[in-house]
């Protein structure tokens, strides 16, 4: 058993910790990159999958090799096989669907929604991920369609066919000004119920909404048929008489309808089917056509319209297809700029659906068969030999020790620390998210809100401190914090950071209402940004060498400014961070004799015990 610890200890957790940095820390990077201050962007396969795999990969062969190869594996060297590499196959195993399902995670529930009165004004913001339409007609008349075909499988036998359908979306027409519009065929006077005749355009059945976006430079006739003799010509269908237009130059089918403006966006919509690549080309040809067929009678009878908020396709084949699927009948129509837009049925909330779950137990199928495969293989003689050692066995814990334990001149920050990360998994625990939160929630439980403080809750300006809106924002903090707190706290001592870091925070949160009228704000980063500027003013001081001053100082100048260049990006809250750096600054300079002071106390202490023993040699 107690050997069953030490394999648990030396060579499990360090795997897991490994693991769990690896895909937090990619997560991380993706997240900053791709989704938030959007800095490129790449096709979806390379982005989501090839990348991050090859990094995870790449990673693992780096940090987990020499875990592993604590274990004995000479009881195998006769037999066939690497228990190193295998053991490899499993951390992979463990790691790579973890990672993609985290990074699917991610983007999804960071996907804002905005909501549109019309589709018009999708070009007047910055785009999103996800939108709610209020109104909107989506123009099937005018549909843009293209085929691809393509083999899949390990030895290319599916023959995979796709249909790519896109639909303008337009803002909702305006109604009809009449139903009935009197019309004269030369053989007498009859009136034809517009809503209810068959429209056709050369030929093909429009409806007719779609007759208000044809050129009228285009049209070079229209006939109208009586009720009567439509019947004879067309059927039943026509029993309510018929207009017909022609249009010059261009023969029209479903896709090429000549419309008068471009649309702001298009509803993607597409179908999918798989056959054998064994078959024929003619049998090949006969499955498609039926295929078509049916896609068709579906794409008519289903209303696309019932969707509950759409999706906006990122880069990738199905966008590009998508492009193609316009732009090939009308060439001015710029495909790089055309908006494409996935119809989403399901609840807005239900968009993830267990994704987040399956990050946890993906990774654990993995970490469990790596935790069977070590159970095998003792570790070696001289890794035990170490293990006497009882410094040796809790060395694993020292990192988590000097960062979240208290010590003597160091006690405020990870105090501060421990409390924002407490806050943050209280609003877990309660339900109110993980990823991110809603400014409702934030609210509730104490963010800065100028109404709210000015109706009275000034205690807003302290509680939003300890409030972050999701698990990135808090990460980024509290590693900010940790690695101000370790340069600085020992330097001006606890009390000291204690009551800067409070000012600080204060000031940010007053600036950010200040500057806000009505948002909703939180964050430690203007009480951090309030210790970077203690920092700063020490550095242009006296306490430090010329050469230490120009190593720290140049590089705590470029962090602070690639962090407000972000914030006039949009991307943070510039008011927070510059109210509290101003007000570090100030507090900087107004300890910096204290510390000087206390300084040349310990330099003359330091002359006066080393005195009698240079007078006595």
């Amino acid at each position: 058993m107690n050997k069953f610890f030490v394999k648990l200890r030396h060579v499990f957790l360090p795997f897991l910790l490994i693991s769990v940095t690896t895909i937090s820390a990619y997560v991380l990077v993706h997240w900053l990159v791709f989704i938030k201050f959007e800095l490129f962007e790449l096709d979806d396969l390379w982005q989501n999958f090839i990348i991050p795999g090859a990094v995870a990969v790449i990673m693992a062969y780096i940090f987990i090799p020499p875990i592993i190869k604590r274990l004995d594996f000479t009881a195998r060297k006769n037999k066939s096989g690497d228990p190193v590499n295998g053991a490899m196959i499993f951390v992979i195993i463990s790691i790579l669907p973890a990672l993609f399902i985290a990074l699917n995670c991610v983007e999804t529930k960071t996907g804002k929604l905005t909501t549109l009165e019309h589709i018009g004004s999708i070009n007047k913001q910055s785009l999103t991920r996800y939108y709610k339409l209020k109104e909107f007609y989506l123009d099937k008349q005018a549909v843009r369609i293209y085929s691809v075909f393509k083999t899949s499988g390990k030895y290319d036998q599916n023959f995979d066919m796709t249909i790519y359908c896109a639909v303008p979306i337009r803002d909702s027409l305006e109604s009809q000004p009449a139903n009935n519009v009197g019309l004269n065929t030369g053989r007498g006077n009859f009136r034809i119920d517009m809503k209810k005749a068959l429209i056709l355009v050369n030929g093909k059945k429009f409806s007719n909404d779609s007759l208000k976006y044809i050129d009228p430079n285009t049209v070079t006739d229209v006939q109208v048929i009586n009720p009567k003799a439509s019947v004879a010509l067309y059927g039943n269908a026509a029993k309510y008489g018929v207009v017909h237009v022609i249009i010059k130059d261009k023969p029209i089918d479903s896709g090429s309808l000549a419309v008068a403006e471009n649309p702001n966006a298009w509803l993607a919509v597409s179908y999918k089917k798989t056959i054998s690549n064994d078959l024929s080309p003619q049998e090949k040809e006969t499955a498609y056509n039926n295929f078509a067929a049916v896609s068709q009678s579906e794409f008519n009878k289903v209303d696309q319209g019932t969707f509950i908020y759409l999706e906006r396709l990122r880069k990738s084949d199905d966008l590009s297809n998508f492009r193609t699927a316009i732009s090939q009948k009308d060439k001015s129509i710029v495909a790089d700029k055309t908006i494409l837009l996935k119809p989403a049925y399901e609840p807005f909330e239900s968009r993830a659906g267990n994704s987040f779950k399956w990050i946890f137990g993906s990774f654990g199928i993995g970490a469990f068969v790596f935790f069977i495969f070590i159970q095998f293989f003792p570790l070696r003689k001289n890794h035990q030999r170490k293990l006497s050692s009882k410094r040796f066995r809790w060395l694993w814990l020292n990192d988590v020790k000097t960062i979240l334990w208290p010590r003597t001149g160091y006690v405020v920050t990870p105090i501060l620390i421990v409390l924002n990360i407490t806050v943050f998994f209280a609003m877990v625990i309660a339900g109110l998210g993980f990823i991110s939160f809603s400014s409702t929630d934030l609210l509730l439980w104490g963010a800065d809100y100028r109404p709210a403080v000015m109706d009275g809750d000034y205690w807003r300006l302290f509680t939003a401190t300890f409030l972050h809106g999701g698990v990135m924002h808090l990460f980024l903090n509290m590693y900010g914090l940790m690695f101000i707190g370790v340069m600085l706290e020992p330097v001006i001592g606890s009390r000291k950071f204690a009551l800067a870091y409070l000012f600080a925070g204060l000031a940010g949160s007053a600036a950010s209402l200040w500057w806000h009228p009505a948002t909703v704000g939180v964050g430690a980063s203007g009480a951090i940004f309030g210790m970077y500027g203690v920092y700063l003013a020490l550095l242009t001081t006296s306490m430090y060498t010329s050469a230490q001053r120009k190593i720290l100082l140049t590089n705590m100048v470029i962090f602070i400014g690639i962090n407000l260049l972000m914030g006039i990006r949009g991307a943070v809250d510039n008011a927070a961070h510059i109210g509290g750096l101003v007000t570090g600054i100030i507090a900087g300079y107004a300890v910096y004799p204290f510390i000087k002071q206390r300084i040349d106390s310990s330099n003359n202490e330091q002359e006066l015990l080393h005195e009698p023993e240079e007078n006595a040699v």
